[in-house]
């Protein structure tokens, strides 16, 4: 349920972007019962999926392009350090409902 004047954000991953087709490559390499599952999906579906249930889609973000506004430097544990804009490394999806 979303007010109106909600958003909704989800992150989804796809295999046009290089990073996440690895993710899809180590996912059949390392598959096992009771592991964690994955979800591809096509923007194509993704607008379907709005259009059909009254939302807008407002943007959409890809997963390998630094998006997020990043107050203060952040270093990783491997010692990288991301600065002004960061990302999830999932694409991101943002709807919002009309009133």
């Amino acid at each position: 349920m979303l007010k109106p004047g909600g958003s909704a954000i989800f992150s989804f991953l796809e295999f046009y972007i290089d990073s996440h087709w690895e993710v899809f490559r180590q996912s059949l390499a390392h598959s096992r019962p009771g592991s964690h599952l994955n979800q591809f999906m096509d923007r194509h579906a993704i607008v379907a999926w709005a259009h059909h249930l009254g939302f807008n889609l407002d943007v959409i973000h890809d997963g390998d392009k630094p998006h997020i506004p990043i107050d203060e430097d952040l270093t990783w544990h491997d010692g990288r350090v991301e600065r002004d804009y960061g990302s999830l490394g999932q694409s991101v999806a943002v709807f919002s409902k009309s009133r």
